[in-house]
């Protein structure tokens, strides 16, 4: 009896696991599948570019907070707080920018986070929204 309670709780969390996978790498959210307003209506338009590269104005197409809260709240939570995923906020983003660049980029193994250009983002809108993120992100 012990071994199937232990059972179905490991079916249990492989179930949940594979769920919140998918809504971390939905990239095809259309704009009306939430009703929730963004949690901030900054653009990278803000952002000036870095050494490295050129900062994108949008993110596929949308504003950086909106794509973030289509695409990252999800896993990191509305408020960049955390919940499947680590905070996002700006004390908790203490890494240089090319090391949140190559996590979005190539995504985490072992973890639910992609590989956000294996889902279409470019460089640049990576930079983008490692910029919006490290500004503060901030909130209306």
């Amino acid at each position: 009896m012990k071994h199937l309670s232990l059972r179905v709780l490991l079916l249990s969390l492989t179930g949940a696991a594979a769920l919140l996978a998918m809504a971390c790498s939905s990239s095809g959210t259309s704009e009306s599948d939430t009703t929730a307003e963004p949690p901030a209506s900054a653009s990278a338009t803000e952002a000036e570019p870095s050494d490295d590269g050129e900062i994108a104005e949008t993110v596929q197409g949308k504003e950086v907070a909106r794509f973030y809260q289509l695409n990252c709240s999800s896993c990191h939570g509305l408020d960049q707080q955390g919940i499947v995923g680590p905070a996002l906020t700006v004390d908790a983003l203490v890494q240089e920018d090319q090391f949140y660049i190559d996590t979005i980029a190539d995504g985490r193994p072992g973890t639910v986070m992609p590989s956000w250009s294996a889902n279409g983002l470019t460089t640049p809108e990576i930079r983008a929204l490692v910029h919006w993120l490290k500004a503060g992100a901030p909130k209306e």
